[in-house]
């Protein structure tokens, strides 16, 4: 069994604060997938597990991650290591057919390049304009769910560590990227597949993205009453995913019919019976761990310190 997710030192987070904490997480894995505009989220999930595949060595190296941290150090192609399709297929828990044609078309389009010893993401790809876009964005939601976790007091103050001499925005991207492929591991690992398990994601994320973090009512189970959960629509939760409509509807069709996700008038909710199986809160506690190593691997960089001068002025997040 997982241990209980730690927020402030010495006690362990309320039912209503692991709540929140998903939410934001599941809210900034859908938003940092889209990141990538490799096509759909599959497509982003797959060039993502390709991309932190290539630039393990260089998370297990503190010297290499500080080195390749910024804008403008792109770390050189010989530094990377390449994934097979096979691997990429296993870690998502896609068939091996689908990362092959999606590969492929990646590849097509100059987005990675499929070489004799396995998959990669080129200099010239992380060195692009559109890409360098991307690690600013993601900076900015990163920043914005540290912000959020911190005025809900779920996060704990980050200890002290010397500020970077440039924005590490490359450094942060993978360690968030990472974050965002353990995230998904739990919550898709209990659907099934990935195409399931995003689909249930995405639905969650509808029903509760328009609650406050705080709510002081909730239900028998300690969950947010389901009249308060707006439905998901098919339309919007295809649009959420970058899917087409039909092959959503269908999708939708088969989760209500295994209890999955329920129909309500247009919509679909995830209820709070389901969301209270032992099996989702083992998955949510999981990500809440999650959460907290990605904080502290930021907090190591140096990067927390200057967020918290903007929590302490009342900054945006």
């Amino acid at each position: 069994m997982n241990p209980k997710p730690r927020g402030l030192p010495g006690r362990e987070l309320s039912l209503p604060e692991l709540r929140l904490a998903l939410r934001a997480a599941i809210q900034f894995l859908l938003d940092a997938a889209g990141f990538f505009r490799a096509g759909d989220l599959t497509d982003s999930l797959i060039l993502l597990a390709v991309v932190q595949a290539n630039v393990a060595p260089i998370m297990a190296d503190p010297a290499l991650q500080r080195r390749y941290a910024g804008a403008s150090d792109t770390p050189p192609d010989e530094l990377r290591r390449p994934i097979s399709i096979n691997a990429v297929a296993a870690s998502l828990r896609l068939p091996f057919e689908t990362v092959r044609r999606r590969v492929q078309q990646m590849a097509a389009r100059g987005v990675c390049e499929i070489t004799p010893r396995g998959l990669v993401t080129p200099q010239r790809v992380l060195s692009s304009p559109d890409h360098l876009d991307m690690l600013a964005v993601n900076e900015q939601a990163v920043k914005a769910l540290y912000l959020r976790l911190r005025r809900n007091n779920i996060l704990p103050p980050p200890a002290e560590h010397p500020p970077p001499e440039t924005p590490p925005v490359r450094a942060v991207a993978r360690i968030s990227s990472d974050f965002v492929l353990r995230l998904a591991e739990p919550l898709v690992g209990i659907s099934g597949n990935l195409l399931e398990g995003l689909t249930l994601i995405a639905v969650f994320d509808i029903n509760t993205r328009s609650l406050p973090d705080h709510l002081d009512g909730v239900d028998a189970a300690g969950f947010v009453p389901d009249d308060l959960r707006v439905p998901a629509t098919i339309r919007a939760i295809a649009d959420r995913l970058k899917v087409p409509y039909e092959q959503t509807r269908r999708r939708l069709a088969q989760l209500e019919a295994e209890g999955r996700c329920t129909r309500s008038g247009q919509g679909y909710l995830i209820i709070g019976q389901t969301l209270a199986r032992p099996d989702l809160m083992e998955a949510y506690r999981a990500s809440a761990l999650s959460l907290f190593r990605m904080f502290a691997n930021l907090g190591e960089l140096g990067v927390l310190g200057g967020w918290e001068a903007d929590l302490a002025a009342g900054g945006a997040g």
